[in-house]
């Protein structure tokens, strides 16, 4: 015992060593395991988790490389020493943490972070058989199921439970139950009591690492909930199932809640909860999601968004609810008795052809035909029972949903009478405001005509003064010697031939003698 402590100690100053290795573990999220030891898994996490930092420092190299271009590239660690710092690492992480929160606090953050995720996650994937996915059960025997042979158990799982208790991410079972506000909620008197353990605790002799880690045991021994896999639980719940249905679809016996509560699924596979799991899933989402409300045996799925006028009937489970209830607990008895019925009348069906093939008396013949003909009878009443059910729950299913209806349309006339007691959509006040509203319209056409002539204008001189610019360009570009001639030619406007105008009436046709005389002319 003295060497495995001694060994132990070797462990604990390694790992002071090695804390710029565990700095950068505090945002682990690591896929689903596929191992079925807690010793493969914790180990598969710590490479995982070392394998990670391996990148980050090759990513850190390039970046390095790229901005000091003439520096010669440093050769990466080989295979062999990357597996030794798993196995190191890993030993560090079964060191015991007693003292390290203040002589190391990054390594000793690190760590609880470490073996936060991995027993949340050795729980919710039940990792060797672990009975319960959101809660685990702490005993003397714990530390030997996630001991190695070349590291040992670990040393610093009391340290663990008790600092994540503290943190409130480990819960104990009593007082989760007990508790009457949500885990949001302050709770002064689980801070006083954790506050006088602590004070009494660090007055104890806790100067070895052994006696540091046993004095916890007897403190943490117990059911605890993990409180990390109870939130994913309700998510899961919230994000699979409709709460927007009719009330006769919310409202169920605790009984068919928990049957819902076995289809969760998580990543296409079916999500393993237990009667006690359940009974903690029930109980958050009640308190503290505020996702159902129950009463005795009755379980009621609150809708998100209700209306103010609803949302105090929406929390409280009333005659309706206990009246649907019951039905649906008639129904499923019915289904149960219909059930047996067909056995058994397949059954006594089985034994009349057995009596008439083995040639009995013809009594028991008769006597198996009748007791057939009693169950088909009960049969049939009874499949009509159910019927008449389906029926009723029907009925209660349209009237919530027309009673929902009016009170969506009470809501939206109380929304439409306080638009119109609005001062704005007065009489006098609309007709003031149209009359202004047309003036302004007005001016706004006057000046909008004003602005058109104006452009208008703008564009007549715009024509003119690209004529202008077009005959100087003309002017430029025609030859220097041709210039004079075409001068002379080209008549000026004093020069202009006065020619004769046209006329505008049609002469008188002359006469014969007038033609006469002219062409002897």
């Amino acid at each position: 015992m003295g060497a495995l402590t001694h060994r132990l100690r070797f462990h604990t100053f390694v790992s002071s060593r090695i804390t710029s290795l565990l700095k950068a573990c505090s945002y682990l999220r690591f896929a689903r395991p596929r191992m079925t030891t807690l010793v493969a898994f914790a180990q598969s996490r710590c490479e995982a988790q070392h394998q990670h930092q391996h990148q980050h420092q090759e990513q850190e190299q390039e970046q390095k490389q790229e901005k000091e271009k003439d520096q010669q590239e440093q050769p990466k660690k080989p295979q062999q020493q990357l597996d030794f710092h798993h196995h190191e690492a890993l030993a560090s992480m079964y060191a015991d943490l007693s003292g390290q929160k203040h002589s190391d606090p990054a390594a000793y953050r690190t760590r609880i972070a470490w073996w936060a995720e991995t027993i949340a996650d050795a729980c919710w994937y039940r990792i060797e058989g672990l009975p319960h996915t959101l809660c685990w059960h702490v005993d003397e025997h714990i530390p030997m199921q996630w001991a190695m042979k070349d590291v040992g158990r670990p040393m610093c799982l009391s340290v663990v439970v008790d600092e994540l208790a503290s943190q409130a991410r480990l819960i104990r079972m009593n007082e989760f139950v007990a508790r009457k506000t949500p885990l949001t909620a302050p709770n002064r008197i689980q801070w006083i009591g954790s506050q006088i353990w602590r004070w009494f605790f660090s007055r104890g002799d806790c100067n070895s690492d052994q006696s540091a880690d046993e004095a916890l045991w007897p403190a943490i021994v117990g059911e605890w909930i993990v409180r990390k896999n109870v939130e994913r639980a309700a998510r899961l719940f919230q994000a699979q199932h409709d709460r927007h249905t009719s009330l006769v679809q919310r409202v169920m016996p605790r009984s068919q809640f928990k049957e819902m509560l076995s289809t969760l699924k998580d990543e296409n596979r079916s999500l393993k909860l237990s009667d006690v799991d359940k009974d903690i899933l029930l109980l958050y989402l009640e308190r503290d999601a505020r996702v159902i409300v129950r009463d005795n045996d009755v379980v009621k799925l609150c809708r998100e968004h209700v209306l103010e006028s609803s949302e105090s009937r929406e929390y409280i489970i009333g005659e309706q609810e206990r009246g649907i209830v019951a039905v649906k607990s008639m129904q499923a008895q019915l289904a149960s008795q219909i059930d047996d019925l067909q056995q058994r009348i397949e059954c006594a069906h089985e034994n009349t052809v057995r009596a008439f093939k083995t040639k009995q008396r013809e009594s028991v013949t008769k006597s198996h035909l009748r007791t057939k003909k009693q169950l088909e009878d009960m049969l049939e009443k009874r499949v009509q029972a159910e019927q008449t059910l389906n029926t009723l729950l029907l009925k209660m299913e349209q009237a919530a949903s027309d009673a929902d209806m009016m009170h969506t349309f009470e809501a939206s006339e109380r929304t439409v009478r306080a638009l119109l007691n609005d001062p704005v959509l007065q009489p006098e006040r609309i007709d003031s405001t149209m009359d202004a509203l047309a003036e302004s319209l007005a001016k706004q056409d006057e000046v909008h005509a004003s602005i058109t002539s104006e452009a208008m204008h703008a564009e007549t001189d715009e024509d003119t003064l690209a004529d202008e610019l077009r005959k100087l360009e003309l002017d430029v570009t025609q030859p220097a010697d041709a210039a004079p001639d075409a001068a002379r030619i080209e008549p000026t406007k004093s020069e202009t031939l006065q020619m004769p105008s046209v006329p505008s009436h049609t002469p008188p046709t002359p006469s014969k003698e007038r033609i006469a005389y002219e062409n002897s002319m």
